[in-house]
């Protein structure tokens, strides 16, 4: 995903992003997240490549991170 503007905004990224996921999780907690964020379920592609994910977390340094 790719966001542009023109005007300074409002938070930095490593403020804004702990916000979003958690409302993402509260927003379909419980539910089927392709129902809840149907226009995310309909791209025609996989949205979480979990293998990476997994692969990433046993590098040094690697952190799962709890919401």
């Amino acid at each position: 995903m790719v966001v542009a503007g023109t005007t300074a905004p409002a938070a930095t990224y490593k403020q804004s992003v702990e916000p979003a996921i958690r409302w993402l999780v509260e927003h379909v907690a419980g539910n089927d997240w392709r129902e809840r964020l149907p226009q995310l379920a309909a791209y025609p592609h996989d949205h979480f490549d979990y293998e990476t994910d997994d692969r990433a977390l046993e590098l040094a340094g690697g952190t799962l991170i709890a919401i």
